[in-house]
């Protein structure tokens, strides 16, 4: 299947937005998980009398529950961002291997 050249920059161009785009987020999640953990080391640092309370235990678990689900967000988008790149290696090869129509 061939592709004019204008398709295949729109198709860099759409491709390599998407990429800046999961970037950022991933950079926006990692600060995240930073900033839960440093409320977990927080809590941590509470006396034992506080840390047996329920009110403690609860905020320990929600934090600690919230942490893994921003961990699976940032490892499902990092998957996404694989399959942008895969795809932009693909556009890439169309190009060395002469799969495009002069004059689109």
């Amino acid at each position: 299947m061939s592709t004019t050249v204008e398709t295949l920059l729109d198709n860099f161009y759409d491709l390599k937005i998407q990429r800046t785009n999961i970037a950022r987020e991933i950079d926006d999640l990692e600060n995240l998980i930073h900033s839960i953990t440093e409320r977990l080391d927080e809590l941590n640092s509470h006396d034992p009398q506080a840390r047996s309370s329920k009110d403690w235990r609860d905020q320990f678990a929600k934090a600690r529950d919230k942490r893994r689900g921003v961990r699976d967000t940032v490892a499902e988008k990092k998957q996404e961002m694989r399959r942008i790149e895969a795809r932009i290696e693909t556009l890439t090869l169309q190009i060395e291997y002469g799969e495009l129509e002069e004059g689109g």
